[in-house]
């Protein structure tokens, strides 16, 4: 059973976590608090990353098969046991490996 990894070179996966180091970072300088990364490299280089400020969440998400990187975000005005509603504040066609 082949791997989908295997396909990659081992820096360019490196590479990918210090692209998104390097999000984090930018929007920390900014005060927001990295609430949750996911990645995976080998599965499209998809990655979903959350940060919070105040009360306000921000996540944005980004499948390098659809190319699309999509920002949702919630105010939390409700007490923590409510459900978080998302919305929907921008989607762009974005290819990672230009830019991030």
């Amino acid at each position: 059973m082949s791997n989908k990894c295997e396909l990659f070179k081992p820096q360019d996966s490196i590479e990918f976590v210090r692209e998104l180091t390097s999000l984090a970072e930018r929007l920390a300088a900014r005060g927001y608090i990295v609430a949750g990364l996911e990645m995976n490299y080998c599965f499209f280089g998809s990655w979903k990353l959350e940060v919070w400020k105040d009360d306000k969440a921000i996540r944005f998400s980004y499948d390098d098969r659809d190319r699309d990187l999509i920002v949702e975000s919630f105010s939390n005005q409700e007490p923590l046991s409510a459900p978080n509603e998302w919305k929907q504040e921008h989607i762009q066609s974005f290819d990672r490996r230009q830019t991030v």
